[in-house]
């Protein structure tokens, strides 16, 4: 069935197995037991349900949790960081990105406000560079939103502007085509990634 499904998503829009029938979006065949990409592997649409549940529910609980706690022991250095914010909306968001530096969360995945990140130095791990880019756009009057990015084992998160012609991954400022932008950043990625959220 592997190999089956492999050739055809190469060429058709739909496969009848047996009385089910399967629509290929985006590189997914689609049912509704779950997904099955391209090279027939299940990516079940329980996993799916259960990450846009963590995005948007449990993530940003965790988040306010973890920043409340990280600014009640650091709010003798308000005034500085406030200092720092308004220093760097005149930066450009090349050169802001450029003084990130990725480290690994650690005590759970969370998104660091950004005074957060500026408090740690500019050091985070990606949903801190992708808040940092989101925060220097809004300051800009660009609208940005943060996508997040997964494959059946790991997931990245990226700031993208809602007029799909930039990304900001890590350090990184990347151009995009609002006509095929969702190709294009997983494309960026060489197939690392599967499904955007």
């Amino acid at each position: 069935m592997r190999m089956f499904l492999s050739k055809v998503a190469q060429g058709g829009e739909e496969l009848f197995l047996g009385d089910k029938k399967f629509n290929y979006i985006n590189n997914f065949f689609c049912n509704s037991d779950g997904l099955f990409n391209s090279t027939g592997e299940i990516t079940t649409t329980m996993k799916i349900v259960a990450r846009k549940f963590g995005v948007n529910f449990a993530k940003p609980i965790w988040s306010f949790i973890r920043n409340c706690w990280f600014w009640l022991f650091h709010l003798n250095d308000i005034k500085e960081v406030g200092r720092i914010k308004a220093e760097i909306k005149y930066l450009s968001i090349e050169t802001l990105m450029e003084r990130f530096v990725w480290k690994e969360d650690i005590a759970g995945d969370w998104t660091p406000w950004v005074i957060t990140i500026i408090r740690q130095s500019f050091r985070d791990d990606c949903d801190g560079a992708a808040a940092l880019a989101k925060g220097w756009f809004k300051e800009h009057g660009v609208e940005a939103e943060i996508i997040n990015l997964y494959s059946e084992k790991e997931g990245h998160a990226v700031c993208v502007t809602k007029n799909r012609e930039t990304m900001v991954t890590n350090e990184r400022v990347v151009d995009l085509n609002p006509t095929c932008w969702e190709k294009e950043v997983l494309e960026y990625f060489h197939g690392k990634y599967e499904v955007i959220i």
